[in-house]
């Protein structure tokens, strides 16, 4: 997914959690306070845990909810 090597950089401590919240656009995309999930996060980072970025794309989703599977362009389904 689009923002797998974001995770990576946080996991191997290349960038902060604060870089990481905004780089994968958790308060555009996500409806769940990053709060809560801080210290999953942070964990993860400490013991080295990878973490996977394995959620569809909201525009895709989006597109799914509308019109169903025919919604999606096939270039888009094909990445999934």
């Amino acid at each position: 997914q689009e923002f797998q090597p974001v995770l990576d950089a946080y996991i191997d401590g290349k960038i902060s959690i604060d870089r990481m919240r905004f780089m994968v656009q958790w308060d555009k995309r996500w409806m769940w306070s990053f709060d809560n999930y801080r210290k999953i996060f942070e964990t993860a980072q400490q013991f080295k845990i990878p973490l996977l970025a394995l959620n569809v794309d909201s525009e895709d989703l989006s597109l799914v909810e509308k019109a169903g599977y025919p919604g999606l362009p096939k270039e888009r389904l094909r990445k999934y």
